[in-house]
């Protein structure tokens, strides 16, 4: 996703949000658990970082199974 992605996002997760500067990953600045997932509400319910900015950029993902891209491969 690109940097102008961001914008798209509601503010209570674009400001978690802060690119690297190098690759352009976004890294999470937000609430992170103790497995190192970020965490963040989304759609009436509390969710990992990279699921919710999923779901809000792109829609609901069709199963919990699916498997994101969340280390900026």
């Amino acid at each position: 996703m690109s940097a102008g992605g961001i914008r798209e996002l509601p503010n209570r997760l674009a400001e978690k949000i802060e690119p690297e500067p190098t690759s352009g990953c976004w890294l999470w600045v937000g609430h992170v658990m103790s497995n190192g997932y970020g965490q963040a509400w989304s759609l009436g319910r509390v969710t990992t970082a990279h699921r919710a900015i999923y779901e809000t950029l792109v829609g609901p993902l069709e199963h919990s199974r699916v498997v994101l891209d969340h280390r900026c491969k």
